[in-house]
């Protein structure tokens, strides 16, 4: 049992590390927003960890949905709206 749980702290201690590591590599935050998301980080172990991975999740990852319907005018139609 005491293995399992050394084994759990430290995931949970890797997993940290990494969420903090991010954040700080993150160029979109100001060092206010860095610091108090580091506090959040480490004062609720798993759940602000996971927390803040979603964030910079949901922040780098998402690019704008593409409306496929949308046809790009290219300069012959607008020469002959002119």
């Amino acid at each position: 049992m005491d293995g399992f749980m050394l084994v759990l702290v430290l995931l949970v201690l890797g997993f940290q590390l990494f969420v903090s590591w991010r954040l700080l590599a993150s160029t979109e935050l100001t060092t206010t927003q860095k610091v108090a998301q580091i506090c959040l980080i480490w004062l609720l172990p798993l759940l602000g960890a996971l927390v803040i991975h979603l964030f910079l999740r949901n922040l780098n990852g998402q690019a704008p949905v593409l409306d496929r319907r949308f046809v790009q005018q290219d300069e012959q139609m607008t020469d002959l709206l002119d």
